[in-house]
């Protein structure tokens, strides 16, 4: 994947995006210097490539599709460069070894999980993106990240709907039949 978007030889970077970074959507349409620099700039492409490890082997770079993907129409010279799909390219160069391990439980019960939820993360439209990963046997067996359908009034709102889409999880976990 770092090859095809010329990056291969980059240095890597610890984290997947710039701490703290709140994008806002365009109020304006892009100026002709920023659709003349993205003209060449795989931007929906580099969202799809990420999709895919992010939903099925980097629960560590869950959070990024999804927020990159909210500027598909938009994409400027910000969501590009020092802000959003150049480093998490970067992070995975310097994470290519990383990789899910499974084996003793460290846990006494057989599951652990750990949820979060922002309360507005998405300046645009007030709503929230909450997350979660389930832990079995060591290893995360199961993750999510997304933004919410609708806008939460209370913080209470946000983690009770990041807590049931945990429950959905786990209810699947335990009465899907494994061959």
């Amino acid at each position: 994947m770092l090859k095809d978007f010329g990056m291969e030889d980059c240095a890597p970077v610890k984290t997947p995006m710039v701490p703290g970074l709140c994008l806002e959507r365009p109020a304006t349409p892009l100026s002709p210097e920023e659709i003349e620099f993205m003209k060449d700039k795989p931007y929906m492409h580099a969202i799809g490539r990420l999709t895919w490890p992010a939903n099925g082997t980097r629960p560590d770079i869950a959070y990024v599709p999804g927020v990159l993907a909210c500027f598909n129409n938009s994409a400027g010279k910000a969501q590009w460069t020092c802000s959003q799909a150049s480093p998490v390219l970067l992070y995975i160069k310097g994470t290519l070894d990383y990789k899910l391990h499974y084996g003793p439980c460290p846990h006494p019960a057989a599951f652990a999980s750990f949820s979060d939820a922002d309360f507005p993360g998405d300046l645009d439209s007030a709503k929230s993106t909450t997350g979660f990963v389930l832990l079995m046997g060591g290893g995360a067996v199961a993750w999510s990240s997304k933004l919410q359908a609708c806008v939460a009034c209370l913080t209470t709102d946000v983690m009770d709907w990041v807590l049931n889409d945990l429950q959905l999880y786990l209810y699947a976990l335990m009465y899907t039949p494994f061959l």
